[in-house]
C-alpha cells in the first residue's frame, strides 16, 4: 500500500487486482500495472489524496472515487473479486474500470456491474504522464517506444487497445530513462523506424554511471528482425530475448533465419 496526501480535493484509491496466478509468472514487471501508475501522478498532480494498493483492503482513506485495473482475461474473476470487494464496501463511491479486460470485453463488465464506469482503451487523459519509478521503489522500469502494431493477427487484442500507432525516437526516450534495467512494453519493437537509433543510444547511455540492462515483454518480429538489428540488441544488452511465431510452420523459413541472426 502506498498513499500520498496532499491538499485534499478528492479522495482517490487505486487497485490492483490480487491475480491467483501472480506467482506462476517469471518476471515481477509483466504484470506491473504501468497505467494504474500514470494514474497515482496524475491524481498527486491534482492535489488529490491518493492510494495505491493491491487486492481487497481497506485503504486509510474513504474514497470519493476508485479506480481497479485488469489485465488477461483468464483472470478475469480477481477482477470481478475486486469490483464486488469496493462496491460492498464503499458503495458510495465512483467505481473505474480499465486496462487490458477492460478494453477487451467491456461489456463483459457492464453486464455484471451496471453501476461501473469501464474504460476500454488508452486513457488519453494520463497517457503522458510521467511515473516516477524511484518514488514508487521500482527496480525495473517499463518504456514504451511505440504504441499499436502494423501486424493484423486475428487472435491479437492490440488494434482494439491501441488502434493508433505511434514512435517516439531516441531522443524522447532518453528523457524517460530513470533505472539501469528496462522493460520494453512495445507491442513491436522493430516496426519502429528509430529503433536502431534507440539502441544505440542505449548502448551508450548511463544512469548513475552504469549501463542500462534491457529486456522485452514481447517476442521481436522475425519478419523484420535483421542481422544489424540483433547485433544492436546484443550492444543494448538486451537479454531473454524472444522470437515471435505466431502463426504456422509456413513461418518456419524466416524464424529460422531470424534465430540464424541471434
Amino acid at each position: 500500500m502506498q498513499c500520498d496526501y496532499n491538499e485534499l480535493k478528492m479522495n482517490v484509491l487505486l487497485v490492483e487486482p490480487e491475480y491467483s496466478q501472480a506467482k506462476r509468472t517469471k518476471h515481477e514487471a509483466k504484470l506491473c500495472p504501468v497505467g494504474l501508475y500514470k494514474h497515482y501522478f496524475f491524481h498527486i498532480s491534482k492535489g488529490d489524496k491518493v492510494c495505491l494498493v493491491r487486492g481487497c483492503v481497506t485503504p486509510k482513506i474513504k474514497p470519493d472515487m476508485i479506480k481497479i485495473t485488469s489485465l488477461f482475461t483468464y483472470w478475469s474473476k480477481d477482477v470481478f473479486k475486486a469490483i464486488e470487494f469496493y462496491s460492498k464496501t464503499y458503495p458510495n463511491a465512483i467505481i473505474k474500470v480499465g486496462g487490458i479486460f477492460a478494453s477487451l470485453m467491456p461489456e463483459v463488465i457492464r453486464e455484471n456491474n451496471s453501476d461501473v464506469v469501464v474504460h476500454p482503451g488508452i486513457d488519453k487523459e494520463v497517457e503522458y504522464v510521467s511515473i516516477d519509478w524511484k518514488h514508487l521503489k521500482r527496480n525495473i522500469q517499463i518504456l514504451h517506444a511505440s504504441r499499436g502494431c502494423i501486424r493484423r493477427c486475428k487472435f491479437c487484442g492490440v488494434r482494439k487497445i491501441e488502434p493508433r500507432i505511434t514512435y517516439k525516437t531516441w531522443k524522447q526516450l532518453k528523457k524517460e530513462i530513470q533505472l539501469n534495467d528496462i522493460v520494453f512494453f512495445d507491442n513491436n519493437f522493430l516496426m519502429n523506424p528509430n529503433h536502431k537509433d534507440i539502441l544505440e543510444g542505449i548502448d551508450n547511455h548511463r544512469v548513475n554511471d552504469k549501463v542500462i540492462r534491457c529486456e522485452s515483454q514481447s517476442g521481436f518480429d522475425p519478419r523484420l528482425l535483421t542481422q544489424e538489428d540483433a547485433i544492436l540488441l546484443k550492444k543494448a544488452r538486451f537479454k531473454n530475448i524472444r522470437i515471435s511465431w505466431d502463426h504456422n510452420l509456413k513461418q518456419k523459413k524466416v524464424v529460422r533465419r531470424a534465430l540464424s541472426y541471434l
